[in-house]
């Protein structure tokens, strides 16, 4: 269960009974709610434009890694929208508009390659909970590197002394017919 800060909820109320007061009870239940709309239109359109982005991407040869970020976070905007607070909707708006939307992408990168380069990130382990019951998986924190045998980048492995050495000698591929080929075709 999410726990909202205590001065979050207050200034909420804060914010609704100023509104009410200055714009009537009706006109701000519609202010509420037309993010609301907006929200769902968002929700249910972006993962179309997200599948056909990346369809996009894919065809001309290039990783669709920035786009489907741009995407998840236009998602989200839609439920920021969704969800009936005025701070939610401040977080949807940023997300929502593209030249704060490039700077939270970018924010975003930025502190993922720092997790990475420390060697922690989130997975989704156990198995989606399928595996050892449902509520025991979940995303959950897990540090990597360190304690397998690579110790950093570009570690490479002694394999001297290996006697199963795999041959990696390329193959000649020629675009002649067979022989056998063409004494079946005649």
């Amino acid at each position: 269960m999410i726990m909202l800060p205590f001065p979050l909820i207050v200034a909420e109320i804060v914010i609704f009974v100023l509104f009410v007061q200055r714009l009537g009870f009706f006109p701000t239940v519609g202010f509420y709610l037309l993010p609301c709309l907006l929200g769902m239109l968002i929700v249910s359109t972006v993962g179309r434009m997200a599948l056909m982005s990346m369809q996009g991407s894919l065809t001309q040869g290039k990783v669709p890694g920035t786009r489907l970020l741009h995407s998840g976070a236009i998602f989200l905007s839609g439920l920021f929208f969704l969800l009936p607070s005025f701070f939610s909707r401040i977080v949807g708006l940023i997300l929502l508009l593209p030249g704060l939307r490039h700077l939270a992408v970018w924010r975003f990168k930025i502190y993922m390659a720092q997790k990475i380069a420390k060697g922690g990130a989130f997975s989704f382990g156990n198995g989606f909970g399928f595996s050892t019951g449902f509520g025991n998986g979940g995303f959950q924190y897990r540090q990597y590197g360190g304690g397998g045998p690579a110790q950093g980048p570009g570690f490479e492995r002694d394999v001297t002394n290996n006697n199963a050495a795999i041959d990696v000698t390329p193959l000649k591929v020629t675009h002649e017919p067979k022989r056998s080929d063409e004494n079946e075709s005649q």
